[in-house]
């Protein structure tokens, strides 16, 4: 957070901000900052072929621990038993949410697939059933969408 909070009093972050806001963020309405640890499969996630996104919003008093234990073990398991996964990463948001008009905590995944087909293939397997629903037992709300990221380079 430290090395985003000195861009931001750049001269070139107004640049910046203003070519997100016109050519990036049409679509966005809010941002969010995920803390560490967010693993170092982060970029082999993002840098798939497409990747799944979901935010998770959970209560304020969710129990982190017990949250974080799920979640190790959808993403260990999830690596071994679903067929074109590339990589799994998560972490905690940094900014507190508005869960159901009470103050809340939210979590990003990002799973790097093969193809949205390997994907949705892996939604119908006895694996997900297994794999996805004790993490969803702690949820309040959840968002997923699928992204196909475009690397750029100076």
């Amino acid at each position: 957070m430290d090395d985003h909070t000195a861009f931001t009093q750049t001269p070139e972050y107004k640049t910046f901000g203003e070519y997100l806001a016109t050519h990036v963020m049409t679509a966005i309405t809010a941002m969010s900052h995920v803390r560490a640890p967010f693993p170092a499969e982060a970029p082999a996630a993002l840098s798939a072929p497409i990747t799944e996104l979901l935010s998770v919003d959970l209560a304020a008093d969710v129990d982190s621990a017990a949250f974080d234990a799920q979640v190790a073990e959808f993403m260990t398991k999830g690596k071994e038993q679903a067929a074109g996964v590339v990589a799994l990463a998560g972490g905690w948001v940094v900014e507190e949410r508005d869960v159901d008009g009470a103050k809340g905590r939210g979590y990003e995944v990002a799973i790097g697939w093969e193809s949205l087909e390997a994907h949705m293939a892996f939604r119908e397997t006895q694996a997900y059933r297994d794999l996805v629903p004790p993490v969803m037992t702690f949820a309040k709300a959840r968002r997923m969408h699928h992204v196909k990221f475009t690397k750029y380079e100076k």
